[in-house]
């Protein structure tokens, strides 16, 4: 009986491995590979990634009162009559401090001194026009610091001065990337290509608390798809190359 077995052994296993080769069901008592799946790049493969926001997220064609981020859970609510919409184009955001969306605080970086941080997302300007404020710090802080787009250049503002990049035009679909705190500089990036980089970086310990504008007077008109911050990280360039081939593979815009 026991040589009757061996010889079905010898039998069948080598048909489980011929089967598994070209692709066949393979026996129930074969084993399964335990190696996990690699799906898609995206930014939850980068690391430091501290906040995430998704138009998707959010329901379609209606006011937005509460945009939940997917890593921490930080929401940016506007409790008001007249809020930012949502389509399929992303969340829009008009030219009024009414429809700003607020936070009681996200923090960017962390107060070690080296000014260390990402922020990461992708937007269409309805208007390159004039000076439009797009994410910024309380409008009660001494010292502000926001990003936004002076006549559709990138820029971060830190009382009293302004850091610009090459501008972007009103109407495109564009990922925007700004790293700072490698050496207390800061470089832009456009569609994944390095453009400009400075010699400051946003302060340490800041929280943004306001999305479409700076609370003040500064307001952006704009479609957002994607708002990421990666916290106390310096992204490299092949990491930000990587977030844009994700955004453009995702969302089918050029380049």
């Amino acid at each position: 009986m026991k040589r009757l077995f061996a010889i079905l052994i010898l039998i069948i296993m080598p048909l489980a491995v011929v089967r598994a080769q070209f692709g066949v069901e393979q026996p129930f008592f074969a084993l399964a590979s335990t190696a996990a799946a690699s799906g898609p790049f995206g930014p939850t493969n980068v690391a430091g990634l501290g906040n995430w926001w998704v138009f998707s997220d959010v329901v379609t064609n209606a006011a937005v009162s509460n945009w939940v981020d997917r890593i921490q859970f930080k929401a940016l609510t506007n409790s008001g009559t007249a809020r930012p919409t949502n389509s399929a184009l992303g969340v829009h955001f008009v030219e009024a401090s009414s429809t700003q969306l607020t936070n009681s605080g996200v923090p960017i970086g962390d107060n070690d001194g080296t000014k260390k941080h990402t922020q990461w997302y992708i937007i269409n300007l309805d208007n390159a026009s004039g000076f439009h404020a797009f994410v910024g710090t309380s409008p009660a802080a001494a010292r502000q610091n926001h990003l936004g787009f002076d006549f559709g250049k990138n820029y971060f503002f830190i009382t009293p001065t302004l850091y610009e990049s090459g501008a972007i035009a009103a109407g495109a679909w564009v990922d925007v990337c700004l790293v700072g705190g490698s050496g207390n500089t800061s470089t832009w990036y456009t569609n994944g290509v390095a453009s400009t980089t400075v010699a400051n970086s946003l302060d340490n310990g800041i929280n943004w608390r306001c999305w479409g504008g700076d609370g003040l007077n500064g307001f952006c008109s704009v479609f957002v798809r994607e708002y990421a911050i990666f916290t106390n990280t310096v992204l490299s360039a092949s990491s930000v190359s990587n977030l844009h081939y994700y955004a453009t593979n995702l969302y089918k815009y050029t380049p």
